[in-house]
């Protein structure tokens, strides 16, 4: 998997399905009363797993940058 950034990364993409869905499941209890689980769950689910992967990918910039600065103080 490639972490560099991109214009549209796998993170964008999901943080815009999540967002998307959470919207679209605000709208429809604004207009029918009720709320559809299936796109609130989505929408999260969408959502933690991008949250997840931004904090990976800032984690594992981290070390390599800490294993860089190593090297160059040896």
């Amino acid at each position: 998997m490639d972490f560099q950034d991109e214009k549209l990364s796998v993170i964008s993409i999901l943080l815009i399905t999540g967002i998307s869905c959470l919207t679209f499941t605000g709208l429809l209890k604004l207009l029918d009363g009720e709320i559809h689980s299936l796109f609130l769950k989505a929408g999260l689910v969408c959502i933690s797993i991008a949250a997840v992967l931004y904090l990976t990918k800032k984690l594992l910039l981290m070390i390599g940058s800490g294993k860089n600065t190593q090297k160059t103080h040896l």
